[in-house]
């Protein structure tokens, strides 16, 4: 009998652990993830309200394993300013959230602490979850209770790779006004990747997060603790275009990034425009087959006019690459002809701002243009 208790034991454990095994497949290689990995997203949102404007911003997560069945997620705005930290723990095939906090207000030096009653965050067992993630949270002088359900999964394939579609309902109320806002969301994780892109939509429009590029922490590190005050600052004396013909409105320290603005850094004749602008000067073989993410970021003065221009460059994969010498020449030769940029205002006063365009290449082929 205790012969058969130890095995079923074993089995038992066995089982759990290539649930848990699974799970941390979706995630970067080991090396990568006990260092620490980091993900930029781009992170749009549509409003249901067509006279407003979608909003495209920056976030980055950056995902660290802790133990053998543990890991951290913090997430940072455009400005490596942290936002969020969830603590995970990985158990039977199913995701559970320790605990989450927030930070927002001026400079983000306001905290949120979630109370957890129910933690179950991601069931990989099943197709849906019998229990619910519930948090309490203080916020702004009233209580919410956020109810988070997996309603469904679906297995897919994204870049020749096992993907995982999971789909349910978040419920957000608010105690003191006794209201409830219903979303559905979907999160995807691709095998060797991680959080690949998300859905979110709400009763004012929706959200979509895609994934840009992946680092590991060391650069991230590199890129957040720039000598300059700014931590987006663009050295004018190693860019793409001859800056010292560039004339900034302020001084380099006051420059403010695109999103400061209302409404956004923009073209003025909307995006639609710019991309048929740019699909008319684009040469097909000066592409030269490539594929990846070609990213320009730049300076747009209270003028509108632009300079400073300096590259990143990733694949598909989200790695760093490098595009032939054509392919950038071309493409920024393009970005730099654009000339109706519409400055950042800001308390009625033109503004210099950071700005960036990213072209989506497969084959050859622009996809997309962003943001």
């Amino acid at each position: 009998m205790r012969t058969l208790i130890l095995l079923l034991t074993v089995l038992i454990l066995s089982c759990s652990e290539q649930h848990d095994d699974l799970i941390f497949s979706y995630f970067p290689e080991k090396t990568l993830l006990d260092e620490g990995v980091v993900n930029k997203y781009y992170e749009h949102f549509y409003p249901k309200e067509t006279t407003r404007k979608a909003r495209t911003n920056i976030s980055y997560a950056l995902t660290q394993r802790k133990s053998a069945n543990r890991f951290s997620v913090k997430w940072y705005n455009a400005g490596f300013e942290l936002t969020e930290i969830n603590e995970f723990r990985v158990e039977d095939g199913v995701v559970f959230l320790d605990s989450s906090i927030s930070f927002y207000g001026f400079a983000n030096l306001d905290t949120m602490i979630s109370k957890i009653s129910s933690p179950v965050y991601e069931d990989w067992n099943n197709q849906k979850s019998d229990q619910s993630l519930i948090e309490l949270m203080d916020f702004d002088g009233d209580k919410y209770e956020v109810v988070r359900l997996q309603k469904r999964t679906i297995d897919s394939t994204i870049l020749n790779k096992p993907a995982k579609v999971f789909i349910g309902n978040r419920n957000l109320k608010s105690i003191r006004r006794d209201t409830t806002f219903q979303y559905k969301y979907a999160f995807t994780y691709v095998q060797g990747i991680g959080l690949y892109n998300s859905l979110s939509t709400r009763p004012n429009g929706r959200s979509v997060t895609e994934l840009v590029e992946q680092m590991p922490v060391s650069a991230f590190k590199e890129m957040s603790r720039h000598q300059k005050k700014r931590v987006a600052y663009i050295d004018p004396v190693n860019t793409l275009d001859d800056a010292i013909y560039f004339e900034l409105c302020g001084h380099e320290n006051a420059i403010v990034d695109y999103y400061n603005s209302s409404p956004d850094v923009r073209y003025a004749d909307g995006k639609g425009e710019m991309k048929k602008i740019i699909r008319g000067k684009l040469e097909r073989e000066k592409l030269h087959g490539e594929s990846g993410y070609l990213t320009f970021r730049f300076v747009v003065n209270c003028k509108g006019e632009t300079g400073r221009y300096v590259l990143e460059q990733s694949d598909l994969n989200y790695q760093k690459k490098q595009f032939s010498s054509e392919t950038i020449d071309h493409l920024y030769q393009i970005t730099n002809d654009l000339k109706r940029w519409q400055p950042a205002v800001i308390r009625d006063k033109g503004q210099d701002a950071y700005v960036y365009l990213t072209y989506k290449l497969q084959n050859g082929v622009v996809t997309d243009v962003l943001p």
